[in-house]
């Protein structure tokens, strides 16, 4: 349900111009008789997620080996503190992901065809809006109108142009 009123002042301009400008006000009932439900499936949901992840943490993998090669080929008793902790975080890292990574890997059909089930209840926040406009007719066929309207933190820019066909 929708309804709207306006209250304005039209002032005649040369021949058959007129201008009218107006305030009013719109109530606006969108709310559905229930909530829609539906299905989907994480990769539809999400079409890149699977690439990324799996990417992400192959390149991540791949990062700690190379620093657990350089690392190791510095034999233990040279190895700086930093060196140290570099190789103990790159060692833990990998000891996380490579099985995270065989999971996704291994598990891949499972994962992300995994169905997510969802329920959505609309409802308008605000359902009031104040507005205020103009119409101008250029002549009796043509009028043009804009209208700004005001609910919250939602803002509305209405135009259009109405053509009178004289039937």
């Amino acid at each position: 349900m929708t309804l709207s009123g306006r209250l304005g002042k039209n002032w005649k301009l040369k021949r058959e111009q007129a201008v009218a400008f107006y305030l009013g006000f719109m109530y606006r009932n969108f709310i559905t008789d229930g909530p829609n439900h539906g299905s989907i499936t994480l990769s539809e949901a999400l079409p890149e997620l699977e690439g990324r992840v799996l990417t992400g943490l192959d390149n991540k993998i791949t990062s700690n080996k190379v620093i657990i090669d350089e690392v190791q080929a510095i034999p233990p008793a040279n190895r700086t503190p930093e060196e140290k902790e570099k190789l103990r975080k790159a060692q833990a890292g990998n000891a996380v992901l490579v099985p995270l990574y065989d999971r996704f890997d291994s598990n891949s059909e499972a994962i992300w065809s995994s169905p997510i089930n969802y329920m959505i209840k609309k409802e308008l926040q605000h359902p009031y809006t104040f507005q205020f406009g103009f119409n101008y007719q250029l002549n009796k066929n043509l009028m043009v109108r804009g209208e700004y309207g005001i609910n919250g933190a939602q803002h509305f820019l209405l135009t259009g142009v109405q053509v009178r066909f004289g039937y």
